[in-house]
């Protein structure tokens, strides 16, 4: 089932921003659950980079999604700091990582298995 987001069309991650819908896809567990997330990365005017990750909230029949809370990760990172490429895969709990890091998304608090693709 592909949920729909509160546009009426389905709600979808493009992994490059393409469509400003984030670099990656991932998740982080809370005290009940697993908590889906889109982490994003931008490009600074300084030529650093941000992180941001939003929560994604499901309806419970899985028909709808939308965004939920964005959150400020870091800010003013190198190209190549862990969590600016941790933002550009996709992983959640112990399924491999798609998007060819072999990273954790540990920043973001998320914890899996490092599975390279």
């Amino acid at each position: 089932m592909t949920p729909f987001g509160v546009n009426g069309k389905p709600y979808r991650f493009d992994m490059q921003n393409l469509r400003d819908n984030g670099t990656g896809v991932g998740c982080r567990s809370t005290t009940e659950d697993l908590e889906l997330l889109g982490p994003q990365t931008t490009r600074l005017d300084d030529g650093t980079n941000g992180v941001t990750a939003t929560q994604v909230i499901i309806s419970p029949d899985g028909s709808t999604a939308e965004n939920g809370e964005t959150v400020t990760v870091a800010s003013f990172l190198p190209e190549d700091d862990p969590a600016v490429q941790e933002a550009r895969v996709s992983a959640c709990s112990d399924t491999p990582v798609v998007g060819g890091h072999e990273r954790s998304l540990r920043s973001l608090g998320i914890s899996r298995r490092h599975v390279p693709c």
